[in-house]
């Protein structure tokens, strides 16, 4: 690993500063380097638990007001040392809540279109009584490269947004005493970030400026858009487990493995792992004592309650407690450790033509979101988030994508209760290369260390838009890396034309999903041309010999905008567009196996982008609007999920289909 103090990052800063001019190849070859600095830093291979309290834990919320600042002349933060006093010490700074996305917050133009380097700043204070035990500080997500400072001392740096970093900050911290975060936040994409940009320079009234272009729709949202803690561990610690489930007939079976860290080489480690039902009864105990770091085995549950989706079982969701503790000495002091994790029993497995969970075929009736809302850009908010969740059971789905970032920790905790999950990374790009398949392959093992253990994810999904498709090594060996860190769900991917075309990434999908917007980017106003495109387009994927399902389709509708007869645009034109697609639907559900699932594109209206071809300000193919307000659309979907459900599962209807 190559370590580099932030002395190098400000002479670097500084000299592309004295330039004067600022070229786009000099600015290109700054932030590679300091994207690469930060890639060096970033996940140290140790597991990223949720900081959840315990006997043994405390947590502490660093989520609040913070104090906020641009970087309006590049490399003065680092010059100038903002990471080392309050910053309000040393100009104006703004309020700045947290979490959110920036950009929406404030009135601000310059704000809501920056591009390089923002700053973050809050004081905190530590008790007295954490002395003598670790202390980590941990986000849960910044867009896009952070880097840390504590007291002044360089923590840590991370790249990537919506997965979760930490750092150990035992020694940085006063006790007892006042203490200050620093976090600068780089939202500059290029063509080795995920998602992929890149950084044009144009000329306007007020000289030259820096401005983003993206090979995709939605708005580039940035900062410290997810929840902070600061938490405590004991010397020795629960530092990752990895749990697959399985059942013989009755019986539940727990494969687990548990990872400790702080324990010397010659100490013994006691551990007991109670596995408790979901009321909280004890149903299963192992214990053993050893000298190793890493202990696993497999626990049986009598009588187990399998874990389902909604709209699939009369009792879904269901979810068992896997309770670890392990005993140490240290310098002849007992230390203990507690963590608690909530999990399902179910399997996953699929064929050439099914997805199965728990050995029944399983129909994916979804939709998929951006999360995106008003003012909070892509943070997480609990209302809105709870709202999201009440809103997907009223439609009756058993499947949620989740597009462009990954749900947030609190509310995967509420549909683990719930729903099947697609995990899908933000890769989209145009072009490939060796750094981009590095940072690809970082990312997706960010995304599999954080939500390896919920029973709701069944699938991974390599990317949102794999736009560039002439290197078939890449695509094979992001496959081969996804399968050496999880070998049980299947991977998949939005594909398009193109990619039947080449064949380079359907080949190594294990389920194929198939993006496809007959009737509004082909066909647009022709809706008696959707059925026969739609059908010759989803039969010819059969070819592979793989399970499909059409993971996106959907056409824009303007809330509140009715046209009769049906017109693009108006809610009454979704409504036809939809219903055309369910007749592909059923179509091809009674004549093939392979055909395994429709997944809406989208759930809510989102901000795109400044330049975007279509729409004013906002992506209206949800069926609800930005604000979680039902479209026509959003009934007609309700029926039909609630119907299949009926058929497919036998799942009473509700009272109103209406």
């Amino acid at each position: 690993v190559v370590m580099l103090d932030s002395s190098c990052c400000t002479k670097s800063l500084t000299c592309f500063n004295s330039a004067g001019v600022i070229l786009i190849s000099v600015v290109r070859m700054l932030t590679t380097f300091i994207l690469l600095w930060c890639c060096s830093l970033a996940v140290d291979g140790r597991g990223i638990l949720y900081p959840y309290g315990s006997e043994s834990r405390d947590v502490r919320f660093l989520h609040d007001i913070w104090q906020f600042r641009l970087e309006d002349t590049p490399g003065i933060g680092n010059r100038d040392k903002w990471y080392s006093q309050k910053m309000s010490l040393s100009g104006p700074t703004l309020p700045m809540p947290v979490p959110s996305s920036y950009n929406d917050v404030t009135v601000n133009p310059n704000i809501r279109d920056h591009v390089g380097i923002v700053w973050y700043d809050r004081n905190f204070y530590v008790p007295k009584f954490w002395q003598g035990l670790r202390v980590w500080l941990r986000f849960a997500s910044v867009f896009y490269l952070a880097h840390v400072w504590v007291n002044g001392e360089y923590i840590t740096s991370h790249e990537f947004g919506g997965v979760p970093f930490q750092a150990e900050v035992t020694s940085a911290l006063k006790y007892g005493a006042e203490n200050l975060v620093t976090v600068s936040v780089n939202n500059t994409l290029t063509d080795i970030t995920i998602p992929s940009g890149e950084l044009e320079e144009i000329d306007t009234s007020n000289g030259t400026r820096l401005t983003q272009r993206f090979p995709f729709r939605h708005f580039n949202y940035a900062g410290i858009d997810d929840f902070v803690h600061l938490y405590t561990t004991p010397i020795v610690y629960v530092d990752d487990i990895t749990l697959f489930t399985d059942f013989n007939g009755s019986n539940g079976i727990v494969n687990f493995t548990v990872s400790c860290e702080g324990l010397t080489s010659f100490s013994k480690l006691s551990f007991t792992i109670r596995i408790l039902d979901a009321t909280e009864s004890c149903v299963a105990v192992t214990m053993d004592t050893m000298n190793s770091n890493v202990f696993s085995g497999t626990i049986r549950i009598p009588n187990v309650n399998l874990w389902w989706p909604s709209f699939m079982n009369r009792n879904p969701g269901y979810l068992y407690t896997f309770q670890v503790m392990i005993l140490t000495l240290l310098d002849g002091v007992e230390v203990q450790d507690t963590y608690r994790l909530k999990f399902g029993v179910r399997t996953v497995h699929f064929t050439a033509t099914q997805l199965l969970l728990n050995g029944q075929p399983i129909y994916l009736r979804g939709i998929g979101g951006n999360e995106d809302a008003d003012q909070r850009g892509k943070a997480p908010d609990l209302p809105v988030l709870y709202r999201d969740l009440y809103l997907t059971s009223w439609l009756g789905i058993n499947i949620y994508r989740s597009v462009n970032r990954l749900l947030n920790e609190l509310i995967m905790d509420a549909v683990d209760e719930s729903l099947a999950i697609i995990d899908e990374c933000p890769f989209i790009t145009r072009s490939l290369n060796a750094d981009l398949l590095e940072k690809h392959k970082q990312y997706l093992t960010e995304i599999i260390r954080r939500d390896k253990n919920r029973p709701s994810v069944i699938m991974w999904s390599l990317g949102n838009r794999l736009l560039a498709v002439e290197n078939d090594s890449y695509y094979r060996s992001v496959v081969s890396h996804v399968k050496s860190l999880d070998g049980i769900r299947p991977i998949t991917a939005p594909l398009t034309k193109i990619h039947l075309q080449t064949g380079n990434v359907a080949q190594y999908l294990d389920i194929i999903g198939v993006a496809a917007y007959f009737g509004w980017y082909s066909y647009r106003g022709e809706l008696d041309a959707i059925v026969p495109a739609a059908l010759k387009d989803l039969h010819v994927w059969q070819k592979y010999g793989k399970p499909i399902f059409m993971m996106e389709y959907g056409a824009d509708a303007m809330p509140g905008v009715h046209i009769l007869p049906d017109w693009p645009w108006s809610e009454e034109y979704q409504i036809q567009f939809l219903s055309k697609h369910f007749e592909v639907f059923d179509a091809l559900r009674n004549q093939s196996e392979g055909f395994i699932g429709e997944v809406i594109w989208t759930y809510n209206d989102y901000k795109t982008k400044v330049n975007a071809v279509d729409g004013v300000e906002f992506d209206r193919k949800g069926i609800f609007t930005r604000q979680r307000e039902p479209k026509s659309g959003a009934t007609i979907v309700r029926r039909r999920y609630h119907l299949l459900a009926n058929e497919i599962n036998g799942q009473p209807l509700p009272q109103s289909l209406y």
